[in-house]
């Protein structure tokens, strides 16, 4: 899956494809990494520390494929395996430290994926909220005859005349 998400950016997005010529051993190094979690391919777009090896000009679109391509793998490999392990620690008698530790390690990934799905989505909300309000109702006031002004409502105020 991300090979095909980095292969699919390298052919539309060309600003993509300039940063992937500069840093063919970064992009190749997390191809792999996210074949385990599809996440670790943000960290290309991070902009971590201010360093350009991090600043790899995801879209939009792509960003999208990779959140519901982890979110859709969290209900797919996180949960079943979360709950195989639990089925085994109930079910065997001698519960080794191995296990434990997976089961551990298991919980701790699991309850990582759907905070960060939590907090992805709110973000997701909030930058469509900013970019509603942004968009300000105007109307015309009329100055005289032959000009007429638009001023945002939120900036116009209600002056009262008293003679």
């Amino acid at each position: 899956m991300a090979a095909i998400i980095m292969l699919q950016e390298i052919k539309k997005n060309r600003d993509f494809y300039g940063w992937f010529k500069n840093n063919v051993d970064m992009a190749s190094l997390f191809t792999i990494l996210s074949g385990t979690n599809l996440e670790m391919l943000n960290i290309l777009s991070s902009q971590v520390a201010g360093i350009m090896l991090f600043n790899a000009p995801i879209s939009e679109e792509t960003q999208f494929y990779i959140f519901w391509g982890n979110f859709i793998g969290l209900f797919i490999g996180d949960i079943p395996q979360f709950i195989i392990q639990v089925f085994y620690i109930k079910l065997v008698v001698n519960y080794d430290i191995i296990p434990f530790l997976t089961l551990s390690t298991s919980s701790i990934i699991l309850a990582n994926n759907i905070i960060s799905k939590i907090y992805h989505a709110i973000v997701h909300l909030y930058s469509k909220k900013r970019k509603s309000v942004m968009i300000l109702q105007t109307e015309k006031i009329l100055c005289n005859e032959n000009s007429s002004i638009t001023v945002p409502r939120k900036i116009r105020k209600n002056v009262r005349y008293s003679m």
